[in-house]
């Protein structure tokens, strides 16, 4: 039998990473129903609740604005069941069993969301210390930087470099902005790639787009060029002005 004695700090501590393997656990099953990130579900809860739309590498969220954050239950369920003196004595087998029951039913405890909305919840909520599953992400890496044109540009450059197909094509590169990305196309260049960059999980999405044969976007004022605008989405990439769908090429994990 496992026992652990010392305060909460240290039981976060040392336990906190089997914890998080139980939270992901119940996660893989709660995205069975869940099957994208449910930010706009949080309401007045989250910073905006906006529809995400984003289905890979979703986190298995508490529910922080309910006080069921993890380090609450942690601490509830050792005060409950372990309190001795001013420590505890856990039988971690027993705990661990505590931990998973406590986070039943999964759909009342547990919220399936994107790495950006979850850290933005969280940071709502004051929540601070919560474990962000490494196995659920593909990394971390630059995904909060802020990315510069002069970044952008770069590494336009280097696709063209690395990409055969866009080496003699028109290609245009944009980051998401207000939850979608914009495009301004001149009339001439009628077929070509837009390079939808994600600068929250550092992928792009490369659509193809063809305006020879398809009516698409809207022609701006000055005659020269048409603008595109494509609400974020990780599975339907539609043009907001005449909801043509375009076809996408690959994405692309830039890590």
């Amino acid at each position: 039998m496992a026992v652990f004695t010392g305060s909460l700090a240290d039981f976060e501590k040392f336990i906190g990473p089997a914890t998080n393997r139980i939270v992901t656990k119940l996660g893989k099953e709660l995205k069975k129903s869940q099957k994208t990130c449910q930010n706009n579900v949080l309401g007045e809860h989250t910073t905006v609740a906006e529809y995400c739309g984003k289905y890979k590498s979703l986190d298995s969220a508490h529910f922080s604005h309910k006080k069921l954050d993890r380090k609450s239950i942690i601490k509830n369920i050792l005060n409950v069941n372990f309190k001795n003196g001013n420590s505890y004595s856990v039988d971690l087998n027993t705990f661990l069993h505590h931990y998973e029951e406590a986070h039943k039913p999964l759909k009342d405890n547990l919220i399936m969301l994107c790495r950006q909305h979850h850290r933005a919840y969280d940071k709502k909520h004051k929540v601070k210390n919560e474990y962000y599953e490494e196995n659920d992400i593909d990394t971390e890496v630059k995904a909060d930087k802020d990315i510069t044109k002069s970044d952008v540009k770069q590494l336009k450059n280097k696709l063209i470099d690395s990409l055969d197909y866009l080496k003699n094509a028109n290609s245009k590169i944009a980051r998401i902005s207000g939850e979608q990305w914009n495009f301004n196309i001149g009339i001439e260049e009628k077929k070509g790639y837009l390079l939808c960059l994600n600068q929250f999980d550092w992928t792009i999405t490369v659509l193809k787009y063809d305006f020879s044969v398809y009516q698409i976007g809207n022609l701006k004022k000055d005659g020269n060029k048409i603008s595109l605008l494509i609400p974020f989405s990780e599975s339907e990439f539609r043009d907001k002005f005449t909801a043509y769908q375009y076809e996408m090429v690959e994405n692309i994990n830039l890590h």
